[in-house]
């Protein structure tokens, strides 16, 4: 199908042009490149306006690590851990 669009566009005459030679002719008008220039200016202002909006300037720059709190000294004895005992039936 694809095939047979692509061979219409390129070999069977539509007047003095092919679908192809038309395209063209159209696309490369004064009018048309100004539309893509405008169109394409456009896309990077809201481009712009959204990574602003995502990323506002204040978040933008890296902000400097937290500092780290000094850790505390190691307890001077361990908490002496009971394992549990089983208890033997009282005879």
């Amino acid at each position: 199908m694809t095939a047979a669009f692509v061979w219409f566009a390129v070999a069977v005459p539509l007047g003095k042009h092919t679908l192809w030679g038309h395209l063209l002719a159209i696309f490369s008008t004064p009018q048309a490149k100004d539309l893509a220039d405008g169109t394409r200016e456009q896309a990077h202002k809201v481009a712009e306006r959204m990574r602003e909006e995502m990323h506002p300037p204040d978040m933008a720059q890296p902000r400097p690590p937290a500092p780290v709190p000094p850790s505390a000294p190691p307890p001077a004895h361990p908490p002496a851990h009971k394992t549990p005992t089983k208890k033997s039936p009282r005879p």
